[in-house]
């Protein structure tokens, strides 16, 4: 159950990162906008990247996956 549940987030993790990495890809949120007074020119910054703490997150969770999948499960003896 503990591989089961270790393969689950590292499914999941990578699953996430594809999908936020494709929605991404499509949008593009615009920062700031200035137009410059003379020629009238637009100018436009804008961020495209995720947050470092979705990457770090991400991260955290495949390791997490890692750990529940090479460790193994601990036998209960039954208390006489």
């Amino acid at each position: 159950m503990k591989r089961l549940v270790g393969i689950f987030f590292i499914v999941q993790a990578l699953l996430a990162y594809l999908i936020l990495d494709a929605l991404n890809r499509l949008s593009v949120s615009i920062t700031e906008a200035a137009v410059h007074m003379e020629s009238g020119g637009l100018t436009l910054t804008w961020s495209d990247e995720l947050p470092l703490v979705t990457y770090a997150f991400l991260i955290f969770v495949v390791i997490f996956g890692i750990y529940f999948t090479v460790t193994k499960e601990k036998k209960q003896e039954d208390a006489k």
